[in-house]
């Protein structure tokens, strides 16, 4: 009696955290994304959307049952988020509502300030929340239903 050995899958869940911006460098020059020694491969999210995709189909290859988490840094010096229309929302339009992310991390002392302006306040969002650690936050600020830490 012979058994045939059946690779049984395996559940992967991939954790991104990126410090890239929304629009760096020309990806054009960077010849292998996923050299992250190379100064070229500085191609800010849509490279690391390809590197993300590039592990799912590894692990897909591999008959891995494989899942993502990606938080994006929130892109605020850019000159493309000062010149554009939405300011610190082309964040969600681009992490969310392009690439499908549901979080982002900004450094803690963004979420004290009020959202006061249009730009500030597109991210107030369940479906694109922020990320935060060693932040004591009152339960009154406009941030707090927003945010998970």
């Amino acid at each position: 009696y012979h058994q045939a050995h059946r690779t049984m899958p395996t559940t992967v869940l991939n954790v991104f955290v990126s410090f890239a911006g929304l629009l760096w460098g020309d990806p054009r020059n960077c010849l292998d994304p996923t050299n992250t020694a190379d100064p070229k491969c500085n191609g800010g999210l849509a490279s690391v959307a390809s590197i993300i995709r590039k592990r799912t189909m590894m692990d897909s290859i591999n008959n891995n049952n494989s899942h993502v988490l990606h938080i994006p840094k929130l892109d605020r010096q850019n000159k493309f988020v000062q010149m554009h229309p939405s300011g610190l929302g082309v964040n969600k339009l681009i992490s969310h509502d392009h690439f499908q992310w549901n979080a982002f991390h900004a450094p803690p002392y963004f979420f004290l300030r009020n959202p006061s302006s249009h730009s500030q306040q597109q991210l107030l969002s369940k479906d694109f929340v922020g990320v935060v650690s060693n932040l004591d936050l009152a339960p009154t600020s406009p941030w707090s239903p927003f945010l998970e830490s």
